[in-house]
């Protein structure tokens, strides 16, 4: 007959409690740092409009940002508009088909918009859109 099991004083149970204590404290450093991480952008305030064509955003997309103050920022520099010209036009020539989004704070002028949006053409693309946001109230669209 066999010989019955004796329970001995040693258990195998896995203790939690450390690992979720450390889990809590990496998820509030995580969510401590996370904000600081990110660069910071431009602070552009677009036009809000109607309309729902868009532009596919896109890491090969070129992106050219105008601020309340006028200022032309490419790159997350700021740039005259002949510099802007000159690295459009390397860019072209290393790749014509990219696409090109112009963010225009909506206090910038028109014209001023539209001088950037002729800088892009002069620098050889052909395919410029401006980034827009949708209206707060969906309802008023056309």
């Amino acid at each position: 007959m066999a010989a019955p099991i004796q329970s001995s004083s040693i258990r195998s149970e896995i203790n939690v409690t450390p690992l979720v204590d450390v889990c809590l404290v990496l998820l509030v450093i995580f969510m401590m740092v996370t904000p600081m991480l990110r660069q910071p952008e431009e602070q552009v305030e677009v036009p809000k409009t109607p309309s729902p064509q868009t532009l596919p955003e896109n890491a090969d997309q070129i992106n050219v940002t105008i601020q309340k103050g006028g200022g032309i920022y490419f790159d997350r520099k700021q740039v005259s508009p002949e510099e802007l010209s000159q690295v459009l036009h390397s860019l072209w020539i290393a790749g014509p088909k990219r696409l090109v989004a112009v963010r225009g704070d909506r206090s910038v002028p028109y014209g001023q918009v539209m001088e950037v949006l002729r800088v892009v053409r002069q620098a050889g693309f052909e395919q410029a859109g401006l980034i827009t946001e949708w209206p707060e109230n969906p309802q008023g669209r056309l």
